[in-house]
């Protein structure tokens, strides 16, 4: 079964409540093999199911959203062609946000810049002012991209965070120094919360499983990867799985502590000797 879908998450809601399929089936007043078949992923659980569901074991506002996220992956995932695209996109659109919200562990890795959950605003706003003429955005668009990843940093004392940075990432001149600066000063601020765990990878370590590409992993039910257009998701749990199985390994050639505050203040002063 798979352990990202709505019938595994509504299956283990019910385990850890004691509650067996029978007294679920007996609360909502219908058999226990369509609780089963819904379990199993055998029948589509309605918008009615989902609140009954969670009316009946009593979960949480945020077991709730959660059930009802998996709920909607489930949905756009399998239901039929509507002919409006904008309907569908924006079902996806929010079950992803819940997953990403309610996420209370995530795990990102980065090989280009610095994470957007550790930028300070001027560095942000220099990596989106980057891209956005080359693809076509209206003046609006980043401005409305720069809010969004300051609101994603905003929620970043609610939860656990892993992070990996490769030495590349942090060498690459983004910005002018003074901005630069003031970003690896955040870097060694942020490091001190005690939710908040900075790897560095640096480029003499030996790397067993070499990234394609930077992402993030929200409690190993989605792995979120950033193009320059557009973000890719993933929730097979499989693929998930075989990216926090490469982040793993990662975590094992990174700098941390003292040796990691050592490196960037090396990066650092060596980015100040290089003209503006």
């Amino acid at each position: 079964m798979n352990k990202n879908s709505f019938g595994y998450r509504l299956l283990m809601l019910r385990k850890a409540r004691k509650i067996t399929g029978q007294k679920l089936a007996e609360l909502l007043g219908v058999s226990q093999s369509r609780v089963s078949k819904i379990e199993c992923g055998a029948i589509r659980p309605t918008r009615e199911y989902v609140e009954a569901f969670s009316k009946a074991l009593s979960l949480s506002e945020s077991e709730r959203e959660e059930l009802q996220a998996h709920a909607e992956l489930f949905w756009s995932e399998f239901a039929p062609w509507t002919g409006d695209e904008e309907v569908v996109a924006k079902r996806q659109q929010d079950a992803i946000f819940k997953l990403k919200t309610s996420a209370t562990q995530v795990r990102s890795f980065h090989m280009a810049v610095v994470p957007s959950q550790l930028q300070t605003e001027l560095y942000l706003h220099a990596v989106i002012g980057k891209y956005s003429p080359s693809i076509g955005y209206s003046a609006f668009v980043p401005e409305r991209e720069y809010q969004t990843k300051l609101r994603w940093q905003k929620g970043i004392g609610r939860r656990k965070f892993y992070f990996l940075i490769s030495e590349g990432a942090l060498r690459t001149r983004i910005a002018a120094p003074v901005i630069m600066a003031e970003q690896f000063a955040k870097l060694k601020e942020m490091s001190e919360k005690d939710n908040v765990q900075i790897g560095v990878i640096p480029w003499a370590t030996r790397i067993d499983k070499p990234p394609i590409t930077g992402f993030e992993i929200y409690d190993d039910k989605l792995v979120s990867i950033e193009t320059i257009s557009d973000t890719i998701h993933i929730t097979n749990e499989e693929h998930v799985m075989q990216h926090r199985e490469v982040f793993n390994s990662l975590s094992g050639s990174a700098l941390y502590g003292s040796p990691m505050m050592r490196l960037l203040d090396q990066i650092h002063s060596d980015l100040r000797k290089l003209e503006p």
